[in-house]
């Protein structure tokens, strides 16, 4: 079976990246997927909007290279689904890691977009419906996938943990984390906690240029000198790894609907303790009450209760 994966709308991809920087879920998805499926004797190729082409096993083929797509019994296009239209008539799964609030799935739903698509594949049941229900497409041809991480992650013990670890984007709910942390030091605790967070994940060139660019510079300036805070900038998978098997509690008091949080995944592999809000795909992901608090993140009521668990954990 010959399978293109179609990746060109997102980070320019190559071999041997994830060894080099941190990347978002969807990215790294594709990455650790296409190498399983090598491993099960399919052969892959991803296009992607890298300038070359590279790869050994799984290839990565610029979209500047012309491409045959008539070779290939299966194209899965991720996130980017205006492309679809341009393609010739193949089988055509359509991937996103998006929810329906998303610019990259407005639109999703038109009619003459369905006939064309096989199946959308989502990562949460929360995903699925509410990006159904917003956009129009069918939940007949949508399908559940979820996600997995790389075995490195996974811990072998859990004992001798010390301390709270954010490894996620700073504008999904690091700023309240930091006024909980600083509440709870007033209580006498001792906790440290260790940030590795920054908008690089979604750098596409030499420096990162977008949305919510602002917010890590602000942070810092005010809460870098503060007792038990430390600052980092992400850090690729096996260094992560490392740093998640010492620490305790992931808190992530999220402001935006994630769909399923690869973040989370990735502490709860590595026998850290998510502390979480009651948003998007999360709750389906844990599968603990205990450890996800109701509410929104600067209210009154969330902010005591999530304190409470944090301090309680």
């Amino acid at each position: 079976m010959k399978l293109l994966i179609e990746a060109s709308a997102l980070i320019p991809l190559y071999e041997g990246i994830l060894e080099e920087r941190s990347l978002g879920g969807t990215e790294t998805a594709i990455v650790r997927i296409s190498n399983e499926l090598v491993k099960l004797g399919i052969d892959v190729t991803v296009r992607t909007s890298h300038s070359d082409h590279s790869g050994d096993k799984v290839r990565y083929l610029s979209q500047r290279q012309n491409l045959d797509f008539g070779q290939f019994d299966v194209c899965v296009v991720v996130q980017n689904w205006r492309i679809i239209p341009l393609l010739p008539k193949m089988k055509i799964v359509f991937w996103t890691g998006d929810g329906p609030e998303q610019y990259s799935n407005l639109g999703v739903g038109d009619l003459r977009l369905q006939n064309q698509i096989k199946k959308m594949v989502v990562t949460t049941q929360y995903h699925k419906k509410s990006l159904c229900e917003q956009s129009g497409f069918p939940v007949s041809k949508t399908e559940v996938i979820g996600n997995g991480v790389a075995d490195f992650f996974i811990a072998e013990k859990s004992e001798n943990r010390q301390g709270l670890i954010y490894h996620s984007a700073p504008y999904r709910g690091l700023e309240h984390l930091l006024r909980y942390f600083d509440d709870s030091k007033k209580t006498g605790s001792k906790l440290e906690l260790n940030i590795f967070s920054d908008m690089e994940l979604y750098n596409r060139s030499d420096k990162y240029v977008g949305p919510y660019s602002e917010i890590l510079p602000r942070l810092k300036a005010k809460y870098s000198t503060f007792p038990g805070i430390r600052f980092s900038k992400t850090i690729p998978q096996k260094d992560l790894a490392k740093e998640l098997k010492k620490s305790a509690i992931f808190p992530y008091p999220c402001i935006v609907p994630e769909v399923f949080c690869m973040s989370m995944l990735e502490a709860m592999a590595a026998g850290v303790v998510p502390l979480v809000s009651d948003i998007g795909g999360l709750a389906e992901v844990l599968g603990d009450a205990d450890l996800v608090v109701s509410g929104v993140a600067g209210e009154k009521s969330f902010d005591r209760e999530f304190c409470k668990r944090l301090v309680s954990l």
